[in-house]
C-alpha cells in the first residue's frame, strides 16, 4: 500500500549516475524481494552514514545472499571496502561490477564506476584503458581523448617515451576519426613533437 513512499525512500538511497541521473526504479522493482531489498539499501547507507562501516558490510552480505544479481549493491560495497581502506578489494569489486553493467549494455553505469576505479588506482594503465575503451563505445570521443592523453602523461613522466608516443599516435587516431576540435590535435602533435626532440 505505501509503495510510492517506498520507492521515493529507496531512490534517495542510491546513488547517482553521471549527470544526475538516477539508477532506474526497474532495477529495484526486478528484484524478488523488492521491499525487502529497499529497506535494506536504506538500512546499509543509515549504517554507513552513522560511520558502522564493518556492520554495513555484513548486512550487506546478508542481502547479497537475497539479491545476487542487482548490481548497486555491489557498487554500494565497492564504496564500503574503499572507505574501509581495502582499495585492491574496492577495485576488484567495481571492476566486476562495471564489467557486469557492460556486458548488460549500461555503459553508463559502466563508465561511472570505471572512472572511481580510476580515482582508487590512478597508475593502473589496464583499468584506465578500460574506461578509454568504454567513453569509445559510447561515443563519448572527446572524454576517451581526454583519459588517452592523461595515460600517455603518466608515461611521459615515468621516462617512457616511446609508450607514450604509441599512446599520443593512438589519441591523435581518435580525432582524427571523430572530427573532434583542432586544438585538441595541435596539443598531442605538439606533445609528440616534444618525445621526438
Amino acid at each position: 500500500p505505501d509503495w510510492r513512499e517506498r520507492i521515493l525512500r529507496a531512490r534517495s538511497q542510491l546513488p547517482e549516475r553521471e549527470a544526475g541521473k538516477l539508477y532506474p526504479v526497474v532495477e529495484i522493482l526486478t528484484e524478488v524481494k523488492s521491499s525487502q531489498l529497499i529497506d535494506a539499501i536504506i538500512r546499509i547507507k543509515q549504517r554507513q552514514k552513522d560511520g558502522y562501516i564493518h556492520t554495513a558490510m555484513e548486512d550487506a552480505y546478508f542481502v547479497l545472499d537475497q539479491a545476487p544479481t542487482y548490481l548497486p549493491l555491489h557498487s554500494l560495497m565497492g564504496d564500503l571496502l574503499a572507505i574501509q581502506g581495502e582499495i585492491p578489494a574496492a577495485v576488484a569489486k567495481y571492476q566486476a561490477t562495471a564489467k557486469s553493467y557492460s556486458v548488460r549494455g549500461e555503459t553508463e553505469q559502466a563508465i561511472a564506476l570505471y572512472r572511481s576505479i580510476v580515482e582508487l588506482s590512478p597508475t593502473d594503465f589496464h583499468l584506465r584503458n578500460s574506461l578509454i575503451d568504454q567513453l569509445v563505445a559510447a561515443g563519448k570521443t572527446e572524454q576517451a581523448i581526454k583519459e588517452t592523453m592523461i595515460l600517455a602523461e603518466v608515461h611521459y613522466r615515468q621516462a617512457d617515451f616511446a609508450t607514450a608516443r604509441k599512446i599520443y599516435t593512438d589519441a591523435l587516431r581518435l580525432t582524427q576519426q571523430n572530427g573532434v576540435d583542432r586544438s585538441v590535435r595541435a596539443k598531442i602533435l605538439h606533445r609528440m613533437a616534444d618525445i621526438d626532440l
